[in-house]
């Protein structure tokens, strides 16, 4: 089933590595990537969609708010 995460987050460069090297330990595929700088690119706000079951992301979302440049995450 796909299902969207979204994102806010500082926009620092060890960001969208850190968070693609979480969804590459879970063996889950990125369907859609979007990234868009907000406020004056003080911040991130990236979207991404991802084809997986409720389990696996639960535990994607509990490790992506475990993230210190992380400041909010939505499912």
């Amino acid at each position: 089933m796909t299902k969207s995460i979204k994102i806010l987050t500082d926009n620092q460069l060890t960001v969208l590595p850190s968070l693609t090297n979480i969804f590459s330990r879970f063996g889950v595929m990125i369907e859609k990537l979007m990234v868009k700088a907000i406020e004056n690119a003080k911040f991130l706000f990236i979207k991404v969609s991802i084809y997986c079951d409720d389990i696996v992301f639960n535990r994607l979302i509990k490790q992506v708010e475990k993230q210190i440049e992380v400041i909010s995450v939505k499912a």
